[in-house]
């Protein structure tokens, strides 16, 4: 029943980013700018269960057992461009698993594996156009993990209940979780992004470990958990901040401006001249048209009041 689930949320997940990334073809929109984002995501990952008995130093009876299986997550923070090739994103991240495994005794059990923190990752776009982005990341990621399962419950239980228990026992099911990040992705119609990548967690987690003393001898018992990658297939959406970058309103408000600036250049013009052949006729100085001294000194000594329309024949 759980495999059947997980393959119809793994088939319509993958349809649904399938045909996100077939989209990109008919992408015409603008490059990617800075902003916030978030994502859903489905990926494929493993799971090692190690199982060591030591007794009076040495190890005896290891197990070491991998399973794998589909992971479903998501992603939302914040991505900024210092150019079109270079940037870098913030965020936090989810994820979680359900998957079996044989435990030490031997039983089939359910375990579940729940993953969240944050994330940094440098962005580089190796191909930068108004229609499409595509290049690579990197980073890291920090956080925590949580597991649980019938088992650990189980032990935890007969423990709690044993009266005449002796030594130490300790379960932890939330741990560190540290790891690399490193993929490629490919931004599209400008909201619209997809990407591959691979989570590469850095450290083993002690599940349950038990010590006591048999007949002098100290035996110990380790349950620890491991997952060595986890690879996923990502659809982004984002959320654009920078309106200013558009390269679609650019030539409109270039346009806009160009033309009220035109014709507030050229009013003032008109009115210029207006204003100076204005004073000429009112005046009919010399100084105003600078070309008939003559006329001007008469005008001066005559004191003809007709003089100025005189003048304009």
């Amino acid at each position: 029943m759980r495999k059947t689930i997980n393959k119809t949320i793994g088939t319509k997940m993958g349809k649904y980013l399938a045909t996100a990334l077939l989209s990109c073809v008919y992408s015409v929109a603008n490059a990617e700018v800075s902003g916030f984002f978030g994502g859903l995501q489905v990926g494929y990952g493993d799971f090692v269960h190690k199982v060591q008995t030591r007794t009076g130093g040495r190890t005896q009876f290891p197990s070491d057992r991998t399973e794998s299986d589909m992971q479903y997550g998501g992603i939302l923070g914040y991505k900024h461009f210092f150019s079109d090739k270079f940037g870098f994103r913030l965020g936090g991240y989810f994820t979680y698993t359900n998957l079996r495994f044989v435990d030490d005794e031997q039983k089939k059990q359910d375990i579940s594996i729940m993953s969240y923190g944050g994330l940094f990752d440098v962005l580089l776009n190796a191909v930068s156009k108004p229609s499409v982005d595509a290049g690579f990341y990197a980073g890291f990621y920090l956080g925590g993990k949580t597991y649980d399962s019938a088992r650990l419950n189980e032990l935890e239980e007969q423990w709690r209940l044993n009266a005449t228990r002796q030594g130490t026992q300790t379960i932890t099911k939330t741990h560190l979780d540290v790891g690399a990040n490193l993929g490629m992705r490919i931004h599209y119609m400008k909201y619209n992004g997809i990407e591959i990548g691979v989570n590469l967690p850095f450290f083993e987690n002690i599940l349950y470990q038990r010590s006591q003393e048999t007949l002098g001898t100290l035996v110990s018992y380790r349950h620890s958990a491991k997952s060595n990658y986890a690879v996923y297939f990502r659809y982004t959406l984002s959320i654009n901040t920078n309106k200013g970058s558009s390269t679609q309103s650019t030539p409109t408000s270039t346009k806009g401006a160009s033309k009220g600036g035109a014709k507030s250049t050229a009013k003032p013009q008109n009115r210029s001249q207006a204003n100076t052949r204005g004073g000429s006729n009112a005046r009919g100085a010399s100084n105003a048209r600078g070309g008939t001294p003559t006329r001007s000194t008469n005008n001066a000594r005559g004191g003809n009041p007709r003089t100025t329309s005189a003048y304009r024949r």
